[in-house]
C-alpha cells in the first residue's frame, strides 16, 4: 500500500527513523525491515543484508520513527 506525500510515493509498510546528528544535521533512514539498537556507544541500524548505519551515541541529539503514530496508551487522548 502506498500513500501520497508532497509530490512522492511513500511506502506505507516502510520503516523509517529521523536521525538528528551533532554537526551533520538531520538523517532519514528507511527500509521495511530496519530495526534500530541502541547500545552503550553507538546506535546501529540494521537491515536485511546486515549493517546499514552507526552514529556514535555522543553525536545523536535525536532518534524519531516517522512511519508509527505515537503510542496514546490504554487511556486514549
Amino acid at each position: 500500500m502506498t500513500e501520497q506525500k508532497i509530490g512522492q510515493l511513500v511506502d506505507a509498510n516502510m520503516t523509517r527513523y529521523v536521525v538528528s546528528i551533532d554537526g551533520a544535521g538531520d538523517l532519514i533512514i528507511e527500509d521495511p525491515e530496519l530495526t534500530l539498537d541502541l547500545g552503550i556507544h553507538w546506535a546501529t541500524f540494521n537491515d536485511s543484508h546486515g549493517l546499514a548505519l552507526t552514529v556514535s551515541r555522543d553525536r545523536v541529539l535525536s532518534i524519531q520513527r516517522l512511519d508509527e503514530p505515537p503510542d496514546m496508551g490504554t487511556d486514549g487522548p
